[in-house]
């Protein structure tokens, strides 16, 4: 008889150290609640915008065949800055349609670059092209286009295409630790015909 009270003033004693038990295990559930719903939302924005950035190159590369046979970084500025806003209509077009209603032009970037030769077979600079600040976010690549095309070994000399593409997602699990992890980016290259 005497060990059962020992053992049910023991209970009553704890009971405080169970509620607080329970409240780390509720926070720590919480963050890895918040941690599994933002991977789950950038692992697919990841995906969309990886198939929209190939698409995107393929179409920009594919442009020379297409029409006049020039490449985009030997066209005057105006032509190339027409062609990056009917790409980058294309691309919103279709993100729209892979995303539906949660896109939002606002949280989107989008930056185009291309490095080629000249008709005398001459490297030209790297032309970049990126979406106004009003226009979305900002969306530069890690690696400049430079270091890129030195690093590719050619006979010939054809046009380098890379598209950026970045995506502002939710931000849950960043906002508990007070960080910001919500921009997801993809990028695509292709070598020009």
């Amino acid at each position: 008889m005497r060990y059962r009270l020992g053992y049910r003033s023991k209970i009553k004693s704890q009971s405080g150290t169970f509620v607080v038990e329970f409240a780390v295990i509720s926070f720590i559930l919480a963050l890895l609640i918040a941690f599994c719903g933002d991977l789950v939302v950038r692992l697919s924005t990841k995906g969309k915008l990886d198939r929209a950035a190939y698409s995107a190159v393929t179409v920009i590369k594919e442009r020379t065949a297409l029409f006049d046979q020039v490449d985009l970084h030997l066209l005057e500025s105006d032509d190339q800055s027409q062609q990056f806003s009917d790409l980058k209509d294309i691309v919103k077009g279709s993100l729209v349609r892979i995303l539906g209603t949660s896109f939002s032009a606002e949280n989107f970037g989008m930056t185009l670059d291309v490095i080629g030769y000249s008709l005398d077979g001459q490297l030209m600079d790297a032309v970049s092209f990126t979406l106004n600040e009003d226009e979305g976010i900002s969306c530069e690549p890690a690696v400049a286009m430079n270091t890129l095309l030195s690093s590719l070994q050619l006979d010939s000399t054809p046009s380098l295409y890379r598209v950026t593409l970045c995506y502002q997602t939710e931000n849950w699990f960043g906002e508990l630790l007070g960080k910001d992890y919500g921009i997801v980016s993809s990028n695509a290259m292709s070598v020009g015909r």
